[in-house]
């Protein structure tokens, strides 16, 4: 630094008088081999609130980096433990073997699908937790994965020589540091460029488009902001529930009638579940499932038939495990939140079988409108966009003028009422009797569960209420039973 103050430094040292401003920094914040110079500072009017300050030497570059230390206490937050399944010692063949010798054929004696689901449950988690025991980890925070340990190491060289240069003037290690760094730059590019390009080459060949956007956003630094909810205020306000006068005067010749389940579609639905998907309240992970799925689909079988013939959707199938993702605003409102919902993966297997026959029967019996495209096989924004823009050239050919009108309506899953959905079911799309009862079922008494810390938080649902992320596979086909006409 220089000795003397020119003119520019008699300036800035007499407007912080002025203002009464201190300068915490007092060390060069860029030295090279033959030069040192402060241009990092610090100012603040209010020097006792600061516990420190310094400047800490970075290999990455030739300009150090200055810090301050204010004083206040943070409060101690809890480590962020997670419950998993401890894999280590997991035999498949074993596990396959003990699940065999269980005596299935008792959940047979029971005619209360709620009753059989206990029983199946307890037979299933009592092998499981033998080959698999859940185990309590911490979970560290995110790591950079392209850094591998041998760049670890050279960035352990740069900084120690870059130390050695300035503590004691030497030359040859100036000339080490300034080689190592631009060798861990040129690494750094390098293997960070293959970590991504493997990465989109792995998403092409899956053709996983939400894998790709998730990969895209991570490498654009579109991360999520922490999720972790210290406090939670909830409305207690109960939503109105007198009823609603929906009249509809659509008469229908047709008749929605379930049809027993199979074990060979049970079988294969579990063969198709994602190893991936995560675990609901009831703890049994979705690649044990597809893992055991020719042991286990009979008595599942059973299960899933005996609930459409009572027309009684198993309570426990109910409950769903909330992650709050925290969008914006007041971390304590509900509302700021956008709920990830995590239900058991057995009761998924169970709604796609259902699904499965509703939308052939809405299918077959042509009760969907031709012009609905979303949430529908082999229809897109695709299909909406041309089938819009044959009607507005057909206009303009005629010489008539086109107006349109986008309306774009804010948790649309979250307008769906229950009891003008069952009555639309009911009335204009021929579901009745112990089918209607199944879905009234399957729609009331939804309860929530959210993590607060190490608590739970239970949240009990109105019948009016349609959270989108609850039951969000099949959602959406009941959002198309409320907004569509019949044809």
């Amino acid at each position: 630094m220089k000795t003397s103050p020119d003119a520019h430094t008699r300036q800035l040292n007499f407007l912080c008088s002025l203002y009464q401003l201190d300068q915490l920094i007092n060390k060069p914040t860029r030295e090279t081999n033959t030069s040192a110079t402060l241009i990092g500072l610090v100012l603040t009017n209010a020097k006792e609130n600061i516990s420190t300050s310094g400047v800490i030497d970075l290999g990455m570059s030739d300009h150090s980096l200055i810090y301050v230390v204010r004083k206040f206490t943070l409060p101690k937050l809890k480590p962020n433990v997670k419950e998993v399944r401890d894999y280590k010692h997991f035999n498949a063949e074993y596990f396959i073997g003990d699940l065999t010798r269980m005596p299935w054929h008792v959940i047979n004696q029971y005619n209360n699908p709620n009753e059989c689901w206990r029983v199946w449950k307890s037979f299933f988690n009592e092998i499981l937790n033998i080959h698999a025991p859940i185990r309590h980890k911490r979970v560290k925070g995110n790591s950079v994965p392209w850094i591998t340990p041998e760049i670890k190491c050279m960035m352990r060289n740069r900084d120690y020589h870059k130390k050695y240069a300035i503590k004691h003037s030497s030359q040859p290690h100036w000339e080490s540091f300034q080689f190592l760094r631009n060798k861990v730059n040129v690494e750094m590019r390098s293997v960070k460029s293959k970590y991504f390009h493997d990465k989109i080459t792995d998403c092409s060949v899956m053709n996983d488009p939400k894998k790709t956007w998730k990969l895209i956003n991570s490498l654009l630094g579109k991360n999520n902001n922490s999720n972790n909810v210290n406090e939670l205020l909830v409305d207690s306000t109960n939503v109105d529930n007198q009823p609603i006068n929906y009249n509809i005067n659509q008469s229908l010749d047709t008749f929605f009638k379930v049809s027993p389940i199979s074990v060979d579609s049970v079988a294969s639905t579990l063969r198709g579940l994602k190893a991936c998907k995560a675990t609901g309240l009831d703890k049994i992970p979705a690649e044990i499932l597809k893992l055991s799925a020719n042991i286990i689909a009979p008595s599942l079988t059973f299960i899933f038939n005996l609930s459409l013939a009572t027309g009684v959707y198993i309570d426990e199938w109910k409950r769903a495990r909330v992650t709050p993702i925290f969008k914006s605003g007041d971390k304590r409102q509900c509302e700021n939140y956008r709920p990830i919902s995590i239900l058991p993966v057995v009761s998924k297997a169970f709604e796609k079988e259902v699904f499965r026959q509703v939308y052939r029967y809405l299918s077959e019996s042509s009760l969907l409108s031709k012009f609905q495209s979303g949430f529908r096989p082999k229809h897109s924004t695709v299909t909406a966009l041309i089938q819009m823009c044959d009607e507005w050239l057909e206009n303009m050919d005629n010489g008539k003028l086109n107006g349109v009108v986008f309306i774009d309506i804010k948790k649309a899953f979250d307008s769906i009422n229950h009891r003008i959905l069952l009555n639309k079911m009911n009335e204009q799309f021929g579901i009745f009797g112990v089918e209607l009862k199944w879905f009234e079922s399957y729609l009331t008494n939804r309860e929530q569960q959210c993590v607060l810390m190490e608590n739970y938080l239970v949240i009990k649902l109105s019948p009016v209420e349609c959270p989108r992320d609850l039951y969000w596979d099949h959602c959406c086909s009941y959002y198309i039973l409320m907004i569509c006409p019949i044809v």
